[in-house]
C-alpha cells in the first residue's frame, strides 16, 4: 500500500501578525494546520532584546489554540506556533502580542546637586505602550530645547524610552523642581525631581601655629673627662669597689697616672653643694681605682686623713 506523506502547513494565520491587547484582559492565538500524517503543534515564546529569557521557552500545551489569561505587561513579546509531523520542513508561525498599559516613569535621581556655572542632565525613564507624549517642565511651563535646554530621547525598545535634558551654565533662577510627565491612551503619569545649588567644602584657611617649648633645668653632677685610660674603673657614689673600703680624697683628681686637676674631677651643683668651715669644698668627687694602686690610694687616704682632718667617703 502506498502512503503518500504530505508535510505540515498552517492556513490560518496566512503570515506572521500582531494582537494588541489591554493589560488584564485574555488572549486567544489560532495556529490552523494540516499535513499527512496529521501534524502536531506546539508553541513557544520567543526570547526578546530587553529580557533575561535567552533561549525559546515552550509555553502552554499541544494543540491549535493558545490562551493567555490575565495579560500583563511583562507577557508581551513573540509566540510561534511549530507544525510537526516528522515530514520536513515543518510549519511555522508567528504572533507579535503587545501589551497596552498606561506609562510608569522612573528618575535616576529624586535630588541632584549641581554648582552655579556648571552643566548637568536630568534622567527620566518612561515605560508605556502605546508611547504617547513625553516632556519635562519646569514651574509649570514645558521646555524644549534651546540654548539654556537640549532634550534627548533615546528609544530603550517598543514600550521604554529614555528622555533627557541637558541644563547649560546653570544660574540661580534654574535651581527649583523638574517634572517629567508622560500620558498615553491608557493614562497618564508623572514623577519630580529637585535641582539645588549644590556648594562645595570653604578650604580652611592656613594657620600658623608658633609653639613654646620650655626647658626645665634639674640640678645634675657634670663629669668633665678629657681622657679615659685603659683599665680605669669609676666609682659610682654609694658603691665602692668590691674588696674595698671606701676611699677618701681630697678635691684634686686623684688617678695613678697623675692627670691634672679637672681632667676626672666631679663638680655638683645646686643646693647639695656645700663647704666647711676652713672653706673646702665637701663636693663628692671622682675616684679612680686600678688593681696596681692599692699601695697608693691607702697612703693618699693617710695622707688626707692628716693634713685636711676629714675623710671624704663615696659611700
Amino acid at each position: 500500500m502506498l502512503i503518500v506523506v504530505v508535510p505540515p502547513s498552517i492556513s490560518s494565520p496566512p503570515k506572521d501578525t500582531h494582537i494588541d491587547v489591554r493589560e488584564f484582559e485574555r488572549v486567544t492565538l489560532t495556529c490552523n494546520a494540516s499535513g499527512t500524517p496529521e501534524p502536531s503543534i506546539r508553541w513557544y515564546r520567543q526570547p526578546s532584546k530587553e529580557g533575561k529569557q535567552k533561549t525559546s521557552q515552550r509555553v502552554g500545551d499541544k494543540g491549535e489554540i493558545l490562551i493567555i489569561h490575565n495579560v500583563t505587561r511583562d507577557c508581551g513579546g513573540q509566540y510561534q506556533c511549530v507544525a510537526d509531523n516528522a515530514v520536513k520542513p515543518f510549519a511555522k508561525r508567528t504572533w507579535d502580542v503587545r501589551v497596552a498599559f498606561e506609562p510608569e516613569v522612573k528618575l535616576a535621581n529624586r535630588r541632584l546637586g549641581q554648582s552655579l556655572g556648571k552643566d548637568t542632565v536630568l534622567e527620566c525613564v518612561v515605560k508605556g505602550y502605546p508611547q504617547g507624549s513625553v516632556f519635562w517642565s519646569f514651574n509649570g511651563r514645558q521646555v524644549g530645547s534651546s540654548k539654556k535646554y537640549k532634550l534627548e530621547i533615546l528609544q530603550d525598545n517598543p514600550s521604554q524610552l529614555t528622555l533627557n535634558l541637558h541644563i547649560f551654565n546653570i544660574q540661580q533662577e534654574d535651581y527649583g523642581v523638574y517634572t517629567c510627565s508622560a500620558n498615553n491612551d491608557m493614562g497618564r503619569a508623572h514623577r519630580r525631581m529637585k535641582l539645588y545649588e549644590h556648594k562645595g567644602r570653604a578650604q580652611a584657611s592656613p594657620t600658623t601655629t608658633t609653639s613654646t617649648t620650655s626647658t626645665t633645668t634639674k640640678p645634675r653632677n657634670i663629669l668633665s673627662r678629657t681622657y679615659k685610660p685603659h683599665g680605669v674603673e669609676r666609682l659610682a657614689p654609694g658603691h665602692p669597689p668590691k674588696g674595698r673600703a671606701g676611699v677618701g680624697h681630697n678635691r684634686h683628681g686623684i688617678t695613678d697616672t697623675g692627670y691634672r686637676e679637672g681632667s676626672y674631677n666631679q663638680h655638683q651643683t645646686g643646693p647639695a653643694a656645700s663647704k666647711h668651715s676652713d672653706g673646702t669644698d665637701s663636693s663628692p668627687h671622682l675616684v679612680l681605682v686600678t688593681s696596681s694602686s692599692k699601695i697608693l690610694i691607702l697612703i693618699i687616704s693617710l695622707w688626707t686623713v692628716l693634713f685636711n682632718h676629714r675623710i671624704s667617703l663615696c659611700l
